[in-house]
Order: C-alpha cells, then sequence, then structure tokens
C-alpha cells in the first residue's frame, strides 16, 4: 500500500490512513488436514487484529478530530509466533494443532500451504485450473512480512481511536465458536 498513500499524499487530498494488521478471524482457517499451521512465517510475530477492532478505530478517526495527516498501525495487543498461535488454537479445539514452518520456495512450489490449498483446489474445482503466480505470491508475502518481523509490531491505536483495549486472539477465539467449528 505504500504506493497507494504516496500518492494520495502527493494529490494534497486531506488523509489519515489505517494500516491494518493480518486479521485475527483469518487464523483458525489456516489450520490444515492433520491439524497443521504450514506456513513461511519462520519464528517471527504477528500482531493479530479483529475486523472488528479496524472498524471500530475507523469510527474513532471519523467521529473524532485531529487525525488528519496521521498515519495508525491498527494491531492486536499482542505479537504471537505461529507456534503460539497453534498453541492458541489447540486450546479452543480441544487437541493438539502444530505450526511447521515452510521456506516461500516451498509454499510457492507445492502450494500445501495452510489456506492456499484450499484456495487452489476451490479454484480447481470451479474453473478447472489452479491460483495463478500472482495469486501465491500475496498469499507468500503475508507470510514473509511475519518472517521478517514487519508485522510484529503491536501498537495503541485501538485503545487509543476507541477508548477500549484491543481484543486478543485467544479472546476473540471464545467470543467466536464459530471462526473455528470447522475443527470441531
Amino acid at each position: 500500500h505504500y504506493h497507494t498513500e504516496e500518492y494520495i499524499r502527493a494529490s494534497g487530498v486531506p488523509f489519515t490512513f489505517l494500516r491494518a494488521g493480518l486479521y485475527t478471524d483469518n487464523v483458525p482457517q489456516g489450520v490444515s488436514a492433520g491439524d497443521v499451521i504450514r506456513v513461511p512465517a519462520g519464528d517471527g510475530r504477528c500482531a493479530w487484529v479483529t475486523r472488528n477492532d479496524v472498524a471500530a478505530a475507523a469510527v474513532g478517526v471519523l467521529t473524532s478530530r485531529g487525525h488528519e495527516g496521521q498515519s495508525y498501525d491498527v494491531t492486536g495487543p499482542e505479537a504471537l509466533t505461529m507456534a503460539e498461535t497453534a498453541e492458541c488454537l489447540s486450546a479452543v479445539v480441544g487437541r493438539r494443532i502444530v505450526y511447521q514452518p515452510q521456506t516461500p520456495e516451498e509454499a510457492r512450489a507445492t502450494r500445501s500451504t495452510s489456506r492456499l490449498e484450499k484456495f487452489e483446489a476451490e479454484r480447481r474445482a470451479l474453473t478447472g485450473h489452479g491460483l495463478d503466480e500472482y495469486e501465491v505470491e500475496v498469499f507468500v508475502s503475508h507470510f514473509a512480512q511475519i518472517a521478517a518481523g514487519d508485522l510484529a509490531l503491536v501498537s495503541d491505536a485501538v485503545p487509543k481511536l476507541t477508548g477500549r483495549p484491543a481484543e486478543s486472539l485467544t479472546d476473540y477465539l471464545r467470543s467466536h465458536p464459530e471462526s473455528y467449528s470447522h475443527l470441531l
């Protein structure tokens, strides 16, 4: 989104940028057959954020003053490794889910990466061909960002803009059992 932000800055239009992290509600979708989360995230951390927190932050910006020209990294309250993320999921489903790191090359070549394999199969069923290289690269790049430490930042944007704490992955899973019902 860097180029989009630069374009808007150069246009002279008033702006406030909300830079949302990766969404918490996608986490349960990342569990593959055999209760494995297989992604190229290394030992990096991610401050998963709920869509509700992002929406509440946007409402905070739109209903108060002083945000013009500001950029906010909208994150959850903690940065978890994928192994810690798997532990959170294990606690709610009542069985062990594990993280199995991949290299980006393995993810691109095998497409056996969590969630990517599901999208690949759905696309093949609907169209007769799988995901294109760009779609695979977008997916892999999210986890490469985790591996590189780019998504480890925990910001105070949600509490600052909403007046309440950001929701943790554990709290989200407890209050949204439908998000992982496919794992039960």
